[in-house]
């Protein structure tokens, strides 16, 4: 019998529906049961330890009114290699979708997110990181990986040369529970504005500011109203910015990098949005972007 099966007759399950799309590794089902929606993932048994922490942290981000799925199952498949998880399914729409409302209900939806932000920020953790040490060896090691490939960015030396000047700035930044990747793909939305998000699959601990990469390049490609509703809801500073900044211009390297190893074939459309960023930032030469106006509401 496989795995798949032995979950179907272990919990009742009629039909399970892959779910296709993202960019993570897992198997990803969903499913009706007693007229509930519900969300089956299947990890290799080698993430039971990291599936299992994320799981506790979903429960106390449940707890504290985060609008996140709730946590119905985790199990470890010693036979099969496997674990799994068992979640509600959030009804909504998500990603893209969104250029379909008003700009009024985009920005809402952005300024909702920005403060569900804070409430997952707010979890309360003792993991601590060198966040200094941490973005040092990573910047160097990933770099190093891009000139072994000969991966290149047009102008590249002024990003470096901006990065080496300003890694030291991260020196004492705090450690937060993050969620790991914020942005619209990962938020439910409809008519009447935010109703949640998941897919906690790439949760961390690190620096909050850390948190607003992804929605600095993917959502704000598509959507700026959610994307100035999203540093409006959080409270974002210039302080915040000068920091997201140097985050962005690491991203540069660390995407380039993650797109050859796994989707070559996205390296075009990766190269649009890092001249998108570039532009935002004047090469980093603006601590905020120029899409952007604080205290503008």
């Amino acid at each position: 019998m496989s795995y798949t099966n032995y979950i179907k007759n272990k919990y009742c399950i009629d039909k399970l529906l892959k779910l296709e799309g993202g960019y993570s590794f897992d198997e990803k089902y969903h499913y009706f049961k007693d007229d509930n929606h519900f969300v089956l993932k299947i990890y290799d048994i080698k993430e039971a330890d990291k599936v299992s922490d994320k799981v506790e942290q979903m429960k106390e981000l449940f707890s504290l009114g985060v609008k996140c799925p709730k946590v119905f199952e985790f199990k470890i498949l010693e036979d099969y290699g496997k674990c799994f998880t068992i979640y509600n399914f959030i009804e909504g729409d998500t990603g893209e979708t969104i250029v379909n409302y008003d700009k009024e209900l985009q920005y809402q939806v952005g300024y909702a997110s920005g403060k569900e932000l804070l409430l997952i920020h707010s979890l309360k953790t003792d993991r601590v990181r060198d966040v200094y040490a941490h973005y040092s060896q990573k910047f160097e090691r990933i770099y190093a990986e891009c000139k072994s490939l000969g991966l290149s960015i047009e102008n590249e030396e002024l990003i470096v040369t901006f990065i080496n000047k300003n890694l030291h700035i991260l020196k004492g930044r705090k450690t937060y529970f993050l969620h790991g990747d914020y942005h619209l793909e990962n938020s439910v939305f409809d008519e009447n504005g935010y109703i949640g998000c998941y897919d906690f699959n790439r949760f961390d601990y690190d620096d909050y500011i850390s948190e607003f990469e992804r929605a600095s390049v993917f959502s704000r490609s598509f959507c700026l109203e959610y994307t100035l509703g999203l540093f409006d809801g959080y409270g974002f500073t210039y302080e915040d910015f000068s920091i997201l900044r140097l985050y962005l211009a690491m991203s540069i390297f660390n995407s380039l990098y993650w797109t050859h190893k796994h989707y070559p074939e996205q390296l075009e459309y990766n190269l649009k949005l890092t001249k998108m960023v570039l532009n935002d930032y004047d090469y980093f030469k603006k601590e905020v972007p120029s899409y952007y106006k604080l205290l503008r509401r």
